[in-house]
């Protein structure tokens, strides 16, 4: 993990130094980036795993995804104050605005780094590649691996397309910055909510579906400070619903795999393997999408699409025999 989170300050100061330079670097980048999330993510998750368990699920992570968001809430404003704030200014021929933010969040991630060996330990998980080829797959499994690949279809080409198109309309990064800070505090006060109806009964993650449906739409169909504000409110303060309980279905899925712990990472490693197989998938598709005439009309267009994995996805849940 400690690694993982090194590559990412590292990233994040590389595209401090090359400032508008970096569209020349998109692969070396795309790859120290993509080596910080395979290094962090698989770990982390195992930890998750490790920590907690059937009973407490639905509390972890309605408490840790509030927080979260609470945290990325202030995030947003503060970034987009940053940009604002420092634009006019340049330190030596470094024009400051967006690198001063790159900078910022390299020495917080660097910071951060050295926080992870303070994390309560475990033993080292049992783990070789050929698990991954040789292992059973039942029909639950398969059913959570489709998730996977449902979610990484629209999960980052969703958040992409919607940044854009929120820029679009509203023209200002401070302001773009509020209305990001919005969202994430109704996700955080949402995923609040979540816990005591995900434990009473994991059927209400189809509040997060409708709630990201119907918002997704609002804004497909507004496209203007009005769908922005519908979508922030409606899917904001439901979304955690759909994301906390895809997350305790993974743990769920790994509990029902006979045999310890330490004998299931490469459980971990295949499902990291396929969503971002998916999310892959996504941005390529997307690219040649996009470039199929006018790009704001085809990411406008996008819209009308995403709705569609949303809704297939809780179909998937809903034959899932944890949900």
């Amino acid at each position: 993990m400690r690694m993982g989170i090194f590559a990412s300050a590292l990233f994040y100061f590389l595209l401090f130094l090359l400032k508008e330079q970096s569209i020349h670097y998109v692969i070396p980048l795309g790859f120290l980036q993509g080596f910080f999330g395979g290094n962090y993510w698989a770990g982390y998750n195992l930890n998750q795993y490790v920590f907690t368990n059937k009973e407490n699920r639905a509390k972890y992570f309605g408490t840790m995804t509030s927080i979260l968001n609470m945290l990325q809430g202030t995030a947003p404003f503060i970034g987009g104050a940053i940009v604002s704030i420092t634009k006019p200014y340049a330190l030596g021929n470094i024009n400051l605005g967006y690198p001063a933010l790159f900078f910022i969040v390299s020495l917080i991630l660097g910071a951060t780094a050295f926080t992870v060996g303070k994390l309560p330990s475990h033993e080292a998980p049992q783990f070789s590649y050929a698990h991954i080829f040789s292992h059973k797959r039942s029909k639950h499994w398969w059913n959570l691996l489709l998730q996977q690949i449902l979610l990484g279809l629209y999960d980052t080409s969703f958040t992409t397309i919607i940044g854009i198109l929120f820029y679009i309309v509203i023209k200002q990064e401070i302001s773009l910055g509020i209305v990001q800070t919005g969202t994430y505090i109704l996700g955080a006060i949402g995923s609040f909510i979540s816990i005591k109806l995900l434990q009473k009964n994991v059927r209400f993650y189809w509040i997060g579906v409708i709630g990201i449906i119907v918002g997704m739409l609002s804004f497909a169909f507004f496209q203007n400070i009005t769908g922005i504000l519908l979508y922030m409110i409606i899917t904001g303060s439901t979304m955690q619903f759909l994301n906390n309980q895809l997350s305790i279905n993974v743990l769920s899925a790994f509990d029902a795999v006979q045999g310890s712990w330490k004998e299931k990472y490469h459980l971990l490693i295949e499902r990291d393997a396929v969503i971002c197989l998916a999310r892959m998938t996504s941005f390529i598709f997307l690219y040649f999408f996009l470039s199929q005439g006018n790009q704001v009309a085809q990411a406008k267009l996008w819209l009308w699409v995403i709705p569609v994995f949303v809704l297939l996805l809780g179909v998937t849940m809903q034959k899932n025999k944890h949900t």
